[in-house]
């Protein structure tokens, strides 16, 4: 990965430091270097335009920076409101209290333009895929993949987006529709029309657990409506925007081409079953077939009814004994429906930490 050489041009030192241990920290692709105001211009008059060339982004934070700043010099300001798509050509900016991962994408950004090289927005490479699936409605998939999700979040310190391919896009408790400017709907938009000016963190949005899931449309979800080769071009961008550690796809039943194509990002699939239905499980499963390969693991997971009935049928098999062996399948007990939020207790606790473990560490029971 290419060292980017940026040089911060700052007389409050303690800021300066501190956007450099950040940056470092999210990016890792980083040698910063950091200097007065003074100082440099000093060196600016002694050595010219030749002084830029010595790194490749240079970061002012001062008030004659919005002056000065052209190419790769980029001023730092002090103001929110200024509309970075209204920026003069060949002139930078970013804000000053934005978060580091923000300023990270917006320096990638700035980065790309002035040199035409494409670089990983951060991370430590692709995001890994789960997806979580069921022939049929009702089976819990989502909540089960939500649960995942917080369980990685919550415990593990992941950072774990939910992509969902519900009709009207799954949402929990605390994720509300927010303004359409930054829905899917003007995700996709931005990302097939003018992915240059991307910034994935405005499309998302966090749960009370830290979650990150897509802001919702207000109708239909038009993910379900992509091409195979569309939902592929979606899939890589946030695979590879080095902005999570996983992304869950919550596909439920659907059998769309653009499910498919997400799904077969996947690396392992939960497959979950409320009452047996012979025929379309296997319709279903022959139809996923043919969007997997052998060498991605199917983990069977039976909720509610299904999975008492498979509890009940082990205990009668233990001979008294406490514990079960539940093998490869998981029994997954269902949380109290009167719930108005995702707790993590109790016997539905329990039986998502198993799982989470088994899908993400591979820690199967034998």
């Amino acid at each position: 990965m290419k060292n980017i050489k940026i040089e911060i041009v700052s007389d409050d030192r303690h800021y300066a430091e501190a956007l450099a241990r950040s940056l470092s920290h999210v990016g890792g692709m980083y040698s910063i270097s950091i200097r007065g105001c003074d100082e440099f211009l000093i060196k600016w008059k002694a050595k010219g335009s030749s002084v830029r060339k010595e790194r490749d982004l240079i970061l002012w934070d001062g008030e004659e920076g919005e002056k000065i700043c052209s190419d790769n010099i980029i001023w730092i300001r002090e103001r929110e409101d200024l509309d970075e798509d209204g920026e003069p050509a060949g002139k930078f900016s970013i804000f000053r209290y934005d978060t580091a991962s923000m300023i990270h994408r917006r320096l990638i950004d700035i980065y790309r333009k002035l040199t035409g090289q494409s670089l990983p927005e951060g991370g430590s490479g692709d995001a890994r895929v789960i997806g979580f699936l069921s022939w049929q409605g009702g089976s819990g998939c989502s909540t089960v993949c939500c649960a995942v999700a917080q369980e990685l979040t919550r415990f593990y310190g992941k950072r774990i987006l939910i992509l969902s391919l519900d009709s009207a896009g799954y949402q929990t408790p605390g994720v509300q529709v927010y303004d359409s400017a930054f829905s899917i709907d003007a995700f996709l938009y931005r990302l097939f029309h003018r992915p240059e000016d991307m910034n994935i963190e405005q499309f998302m949005l966090k749960d009370a657990y830290g979650v990150f899931h897509m802001a919702p449309s207000l109708g239909r979800n038009p993910l379900q409506d992509l091409s195979g080769e569309e939902a592929g071009v979606v899939m890589r961008r946030l695979m590879q925007a080095g902005a999570f550690d996983g992304v869950l796809v919550d596909g439920g039943n659907s059998t769309s081409d653009g499910a498919g194509a997400f799904i077969a990002f996947a690396e392992k699939i939960c497959s979950l079953e409320r009452r047996p239905q012979r025929p379309r499980e296997k319709r279903y499963m022959s139809w996923l077939g043919n969007i997997v390969d052998g060498s991605v693991p199917i983990l069977p997971v039976k909720s509610g009814d299904a999975a008492e009935a498979g509890l009940s049928e082990q205990a009668k098999n233990t001979r008294g004994s406490k514990s079960i062996d539940r093998g490869r399948t998981i029994y997954l007990r269902e949380r109290d429906d009167e719930m108005g939020e995702m707790l993590l207790e109790g016997d539905f606790g329990s039986d998502i930490h198993e799982l989470t473990e088994m899908l993400w560490y591979n820690k199967n029971k034998q």
